[in-house]
């Protein structure tokens, strides 16, 4: 069993890093997949919302973390009202399906019984989520494989809900997804509040950074960024060196790490 697990070695080499917004203009949308979805006005809503407070990293001080995910009163239709808001944001354009018929396209499939509960029932989809008939489904990823929608038990306000959002990844295209769809919630007026806000808007300028390795490195594993590198998306985030040589004022703004030791994880 320990046999199987990946390991960790120093290899001689060179690493560094660079500030996402300065690959942009050279690499687009193909190599940056989160050009697809972070537009200026986006990531500008983004950050006025997480600077006046209204988007937080905070949960709201009635929020309890031991209590069962789940809002009072919350319907299996007012929780895919919720999902369709974000997937329209994403598709954008308008889709005059119902918000079930929404999720269905979009989402996993593996509901677990969620597109299945009477619509209206708040007694039946509390029953559904505090039970154990969803176990082993994935009925909270509205994007396959990518993003989680949560949903909490305490009334914070008169509306009575606040929304979760949480990565399932840290892909940078993720991140993205999760910057959409928080704007795409606030513009519709829903409370929320999103795991490490601040960090993501920090991505949705391009102000985190980008590793950049020798060819040669990813040759013998995966590059493993220091903890207090500014690589928020340690995830799928870097380069190899000979991606940028044909990007002169590209290559004049990465940043070297002292030293000439690589941290890899092989296998």
């Amino acid at each position: 069993m320990l046999s199987s697990l990946p390991k960790i070695k120093e290899v001689k080499g060179r690493w560094g890093r660079i500030r996402r917004r300065a690959l942009w203009p050279h690499l687009g949308k193909e190599e940056m997949t989160e050009l697809k979805y972070l537009t200026p006005d986006v990531a500008r809503a983004f950050i006025e919302a997480v600077e006046s407070g209204a988007i937080s990293s905070s949960q709201p001080n009635q929020l309890n973390d031991n209590d069962p995910l789940f809002i009072r009163g919350l319907t299996a239709r007012e929780y895919l009202n919720y999902c369709a808001i974000c997937i329209r944001a994403f598709a954008a354009q308008e889709d005059r399906r119902s918000s079930a018929e929404i999720y269905r396209g979009w989402a996993d499939g593996r509901h677990g019984g969620l597109l299945d509960l009477p619509p209206s029932s708040a007694r039946a989809f509390s029953a559904w989520l505090t039970g154990s008939e969803h176990l082993g489904s994935h009925p909270f990823e509205f994007f396959r494989d990518r993003m989680c929608l949560y949903v909490n038990s305490r009334e914070i306000d008169a509306k009575g809900r606040v929304v979760w959002l949480r990565l399932s990844s840290r892909k940078q295209f993720v991140t993205a997804y999760l910057v959409v769809a928080s704007v795409a919630l606030h513009s519709a007026g829903v409370p929320i509040y999103v795991d490490d806000a601040q960090n993501h808007a920090v991505f949705a300028v391009g102000d985190d950074y980008v590793g950049i390795v020798e060819d040669r490195i990813w040759e013998i594993g995966s590059p493993q960024w220091p903890v207090d590198a500014g690589i928020l998306n340690t995830f799928s985030a870097s380069f190899s060196l000979s991606d940028l040589t044909q990007f002169p004022t590209v290559m004049r703004q990465i940043e070297w790490f002292p030293g000439t030791k690589v941290t890899v994880k092989v296998g």
